[in-house]
């Protein structure tokens, strides 16, 4: 088993990348390994690179040009590699967008970000893409659809890359939103280099780790923190999942001999729960599972690693630029849910008191941060960041936090509201303001309830106007408003008033404490 280098030594590269100059570095050296497999379809590095170059030739032929924003929409698979890389190889701009975005959520990114095209790949049958395309063609008339399906007619040929900078902007994400639509994140390649690079040197990645893509490539965690992109310009090799069962994921383990995987905290209960019955398949493979995307317990860490004997990262990050981590095995004598390394060194961590103070050790306040590969703005958004930034340029992650020397950062809970389902961040405002236009709503809230699967579900509670409704209606407005499935709610609660404060405001906690024992509640 590879040691892992759980010190807080700083480290930084002697000179940094772009994603494309690194990515055909690694494949010069490794042209004949396996990058990326597929279903049944394995990858060389080599054609790995001859489909980005026929990939790039197709956008720059149908109008793609560097410097355009171009909206990302599929989910894993080789078409995703492909397409990404191709992008950033012209000098595009990859909008990256959850594979479960529906109309609302794509046409209000198309416009957001002045995207000149939208790429999809039509063969996924269960998400209807080419409607979607069709919808968006519709609405803005001159943005350009492609669906990679008709690519493959490409002719092959070389393609020359954009001489990109580091500190130039080589994909934009998405923030987990808590204004009723996701900000955009601008990320440069350096940005993404120091964390490819930190993340290699801290877990000891090389040419021989195997990893398992379990987690969408559109989430950081999934793609580079520590993700996809770090076995790729290490020149290992990333396997592909798609279904998300521990059928799936196991087999993978079994027959491709995974090493390292990165999941979320709910995929690691159903691990758990799953090999209590069925103890058929061997995952010996497995050196490192990085755990990530919402808060998990001291005990489902222990549990984790008593039922798979590896090392286990606990990952806490934000999409703005921010990760540190905890590294626990079988001969930890101490776990906590609590981050003690940083993957640089360089950040600069701080916690902030209600009266804007530094807080001392085991205070509690929100965690602030600033460094190497942290945003210093949104894109085209530049006022009214006060709740954002500080005033001296610290990313405020909105998270409460307090830090103990031996613990290290422990995240106690959100400052402003936020439901986290699954490791989805959902933003309770938005489902309100969809709700409130259906004739049986007068007014509604969306909390998040605790789940041991989920991390949290949804919740919505409703004074119902003149006619109660059901789960089921609000299900099938919400998809009707096009709202993402994932931000559907879980469960119903219809109430008549709601429970207040001392000071008047509603009381969440008590909602909160309603759903969870409420006979009302109707669930899936």
């Amino acid at each position: 088993m590879n040691s892992i280098n759980c010190y807080n030594k700083k480290i930084y590269p002697n000179r940094q990348y772009t994603i494309i100059s690194w990515l055909y570095k690694v494949i010069g050296d490794n042209k004949d390994n396996i990058a990326i497999v597929d279903g049944d379809e394995c990858i060389s590095y080599e054609t790995l690179q001859k489909k980005i170059e026929q990939y790039a030739k197709f956008f720059l032929r149908i109008g793609i040009r560097a410097k355009n924003n171009v909206v990302l929409q599929i989910p894993n698979s080789k078409e995703y590699a492909f397409s990404l890389f191709a992008l950033i190889k012209i000098g595009a701009v990859p909008v990256i967008t959850n594979s479960q975005f529906r109309e609302k959520e794509i046409i209000g990114i198309i416009k957001k970000t002045a995207a000149v095209a939208y790429v999809y790949c039509g063969k996924f049958s269960e998400i209807p893409y080419r409607e979607l395309a069709t919808k968006v063609k519709k609405k803005y008339c001159n943005v350009i659809l492609c669906s990679t399906d008709n690519i493959e007619n490409e002719k092959d040929g070389i393609c020359k890359s954009y001489n990109a900078s580091v500190n130039e902007t080589a994909i934009l994400m998405m923030s987990g939103g808590t204004t009723g639509f996701p900000k955009i994140i601008p990320i440069s390649h350096s940005m993404i280099f120091l964390h490819l690079f930190c993340y290699i040197k801290r877990f000891n990645l090389t040419s021989d780790d195997v990893y398992l893509a379990a987690l969408p490539l559109t989430h950081k965690l999934g793609l580079y923190s520590p993700g996809f992109l770090n076995i790729l310009f290490i020149g290992g090799k990333s396997v592909i999942c798609r279904v998300g069962s521990c059928d799936e994921h196991f087999s993978i383990i079994e027959n491709q001999k995974v090493t390292v995987t990165s999941i979320v905290p709910t995929i690691a209960r159903i691990w758990i729960d799953f090999l209590e019955y069925d103890k058929s398949y061997d995952l010996s493979s497995i050196r490192l599972v990085s755990i990530g995307g919402s808060m998990i317990d001291s005990e489902t860490i222990s549990r984790f690693i008593n039922k798979i004997h590896c090392n286990v990262g606990i990952i806490y990050g934000t999409t703005e630029g921010f990760s540190m981590y905890g590294m626990y095995n079988r001969n930890s004598k101490s776990i906590y849910n609590a981050y003690k390394y940083l993957i640089s060194g360089y950040e600069d961590v701080k916690i902030i008191k209600d009266n804007g103070a530094i807080a001392k050790e085991n205070e509690c306040g929100e965690l602030v941060i600033r460094g190497p590969y942290t945003i210093k703005n949104y894109y085209n958004l530049s006022d009214n960041l006060g709740d954002k930034f500080t005033h001296n340029g610290y990313y405020r992650t909105g998270d409460k936090a307090c830090y103990d020397k031996e613990k290290g950062y422990q995240i106690i809970g959100r400052i402003v509201d936020q439901i986290n389902r699954a490791g989805e961040k959902i933003d309770p405002n938005e489902i309100e303001e969809c709700i409130c236009h259906h004739p049986y709503v007068k007014e509604a809230i969306a909390v998040g309830v605790e789940d041991y699967f989920l991390g949290e579900k949804n919740c919505l509670f409703i004074i119902p106007k003149n006619k109660s409704i059901t789960l089921q209606e609000v299900r099938v407005f919400l998809k009707k408003r096009g709202l993402a499935y994932y931000k559907i709610p879980d469960k119903l609660v219809l109430i008549e008033s709601w429970p207040l404060t001392q000071v008047n405001k509603i009381d969440k906690i008590k909602l909160r404490k309603i759903a969870k024992k409420s006979d009302y509640a109707k669930e899936a």
